[in-house]
């Protein structure tokens, strides 16, 4: 249904577009060396005349008219209108780009015309002309010289009314151009009645304010979203390229803003229209990437916006004689950018995020005009400028998606409305209701009995550990006190009282110890979460230990693939005390099994299980290993298997301590060894992607 709707909206909007730019195109008839015959032409059928053909061309002359009714009129070369010039030969006459010329085009029409008043629509002409209508001077744009130094440039539209005094009309234009890469009559020049051209210069003024007005409303519209919410780019570019191509709008067609304002030089209008031209292009894949992320990379978006920034510095040092050139291989970039655009949103519409199918849609046919556009400027094809047009149609697209959120949201809260009277006029309803709400009431009496049962139960593990755990130093303290007053201590009792020491500073860490595991056990250790970059958070943790392993003798290295999608970072809400109490036992445990001169690796790096992803830290070492029998029971309070009974003394707890923290923070821990070939301890914690913006 979604895609009949769309299909719907884009033929309705192309339709309303071609009733409203299109112009009647009549069968005209062409010019053939310098004469068009348009007797047969119905002016009253409301068309306008094209004056297409090949019209008389004197290559370096500024005639008058009176040099055509002299005994001897000069020779002319027979040049194709619209055109431009080009660095050819052309009927044996060396043409450039940067020159003058005068064309000269005799119409015949129907006698019933001589004596009304007609209408000439004169297009842009590149770049200054003087127009002659039956030898009468009728209208300029600029100023026409011979050199550089005595022409004015000056590029609008005009409407020039005139009578024919009878059924041959003689058009001649002077055209002259040294400051830009095209010269000559490069549109066509229509002939019709005065009304008829008025209504065709209305109306294409109508059209374009009204393009223009929405442009700019609607990129102020998406600055004030982006102003209240700026956490949310995509706004601030969309909005930035809807004023762009409002600005480029009023340079171009009409060239409304020259026409109320001619005191515009003509170089400085160029230049903005260049700007808002190339601007237009990293805007919108800007707009694209914060739309789509994953499908559109942001290097190419900062790069075609740093290339944009370097070209539009070359045009505002150099000349338009200059940087106009570099203007089809600008075209051949943008269309690169936004058939990738095109790209990236038809990857994002299969993979299903929300409103790719539409904006794919919408795109192509804004490329559609984008495409016209780099074609018609390289006079191509001859049609007109579009790509307005074709924004336009993008932001009604984008309209429609809105209306959709718009009705969705309705249709969702009228079902709530309806779900509600239900509510209220079923009693059946209302128990099912309640009875959820004593089941859910039971749900939490049951989570809370449990709760007391896993603290009975480490209260009463604590007590058995601790009575276990003290009679082996008490039994000791009780004997060498017991030795020392019955006399059998006669000699350094110094010695006794440093072992009663030593046994009473590990009874106080066992206190500390088993105290802290039954708090882990029990859910009741206080853990302080932060959000932490992961390669921040292991470098942190293996700079605090490298040195204290290396004075040892041994050989540590560090090794990690953290790797992010473009764009984003990977981050850890952890406790960071607690991480790094679970990669202390890890590296002391290291240290103290390895003999000198072995080697301690730690790695880190992140993986992806089903739909999580993890960071996973290891520390290995090349010490005597632990027997898979054994390996298996390293993680239980007090194990201590044959490899740690042979060790400095511990107290067997640390990796407990270690396991409980681990799991309270998501994750997971283990071993991997065999005995005689070292082993591996390794934790992993759950992560998630942050873009890098948003990570201090």
């Amino acid at each position: 249904m979604r895609l009949k709707f769309l299909f719907v909206a884009v033929a309705a909007v192309i339709g309303c577009c071609y009733v409203l730019f299109a112009e009647p195109e009549a069968e005209s008839p062409k010019a053939v060396e310098g004469f068009l015959d348009a007797a047969a032409f119905d002016f009253e059928s409301g068309r306008l005349l094209k004056l297409d053909g090949d019209w008389e061309l004197y290559w370096s002359e500024l005639l008058p008219p009176d040099s055509f009714r002299a005994g001897n009129p000069p020779k002319p070369v027979y040049y194709p209108v619209p055109n431009t010039w080009k660095r050819e030969t052309f009927a044996n006459v060396p043409m450039s780009n940067f020159g003058y010329a005068t064309y000269r085009l005799t119409v015949r029409l129907d006698e019933s015309v001589a004596g009304r008043t007609l209408g000439v629509y004169m297009p842009s002409v590149a770049t200054s002309y003087r127009l002659w209508i039956d030898g009468r001077f009728r209208a300029e744009n600029g100023t026409v010289g011979d050199r550089p130094e005595e022409m004015v440039p000056k590029n609008y539209r005009k409407v020039v009314v005139f009578e024919p005094s009878g059924s041959e009309v003689e058009l001649i234009v002077q055209v002259a151009n040294f400051v830009q890469r095209k010269g000559g009559l490069w549109e066509s020049i229509r002939i019709g009645t005065e009304e008829r051209v008025a209504y065709e210069r209305d109306k294409s003024v109508a059209v374009q304010m009204l393009v223009i007005g929405s442009l700019f409303f609607m990129g102020i519209y998406h600055f004030g979203l982006y102003f209240f919410r700026t956490k949310d780019r995509a706004p601030l570019f969309f909005g930035a390229a809807c004023i762009s191509i409002a600005v480029r709008t009023l340079l171009l067609g009409e060239t409304l803003l020259v026409r109320f304002f001619r005191e515009i030089p003509w170089e400085v209008a160029v230049k903005f229209e260049y700007w808002s031209t190339t601007f237009t292009v990293p805007f919108f894949l800007l707009y694209c990437y914060y739309q789509y992320p994953m499908e559109i990379r942001r290097t190419w978006a900062r790069g075609a916006f740093l290339l944009v920034v370097v070209y539009n510095l070359a045009v505002l040092a150099l000349p338009a004689k200059v940087y106009t050139h570099f203007m089809p291989y600008y075209s051949v970039f943008a269309l690169a950018a936004f058939l990738y655009i095109v790209y990236g949103f038809g990857a994002a519409a299969i993979r299903g995020r929300e409103g790719a199918g539409w904006n794919f849609a919408a795109l192509t046919v804004f490329l559609g005009t984008i495409l016209n556009d780099i074609l018609f400027y390289n006079h191509i094809v001859h049609t007109n400028e579009m790509v307005s047009y074709g924004l336009f149609f993008y932001l009604f697209v984008q309209s429609v998606l809105l209306a959709t959120k718009f009705s969705r949201a309705f249709i969702r809260s009228e079902r709530l409305s309806e779900q509600l009277t239900d509510l209220n006029e079923t009693l059946e309803t209302k128990i099912e209701e309640r009875t959820r709400e004593l089941h859910h009431s039971n749900v939490k009496l049951q989570e809370a009995n449990e709760r007391l049962k896993r603290e009975e139960q480490a209260r009463r593990s604590l007590l058995s550990n601790i009575s276990h755990e003290l009679r082996t130093p008490l039994t000791a303290i009780r004997g060498y006190c017991k030795a020392m007053l019955d006399g059998i201590v006669k000699e350094r009792p110094e010695k006794y009282l440093s072992l009663i020491d030593a046994k009473v500073e590990l009874m106080d860490r066992l206190f500390r110890d088993l105290l802290e595991l039954s708090r882990l056990e029990a859910r009741k250790a206080a853990f302080h979460i932060e959000r932490i970059p992961a390669d921040v958070l292991v470098h942190l943790l293996y700079d605090k230990y490298e040195w204290d392993v290396r004075s040892k003798g041994l050989k540590v290295e560090l090794s990690e693939t953290i790797v992010a999608p473009d764009g984003f970072a990977a981050v850890v809400d952890t406790d960071v005390v607690r991480a790094e109490q679970v990669f202390a036992n890890f590296m002391m445990n290291a240290k103290k099994y390895t003999p000198e001169g072995g080697r301690v690796a730690v790695h880190a790096e992140l993986r992806r299980e089903g739909a999580s992803d993890w960071l996973w830290v290891s520390v290995t070492d090349s010490g005597p290993g632990i027997p898979k029998e054994e390996a298996e029971r390293v993680f239980e309070r007090f194990y201590q298997g044959e490899g740690a009974r042979s060790a400095p003394a511990g107290l067997g707890l640390g990796l407990a301590i270690s396991k409980e923290i681990v799991e309270t923070l998501g994750g997971s821990i283990g071993v991997a060894s065999e005995a005689g070939e070292g082993s591996t301890f390794y934790f992993n914690l759950p992560i998630r992607f942050d873009r890098e913006e948003e990570v201090s």
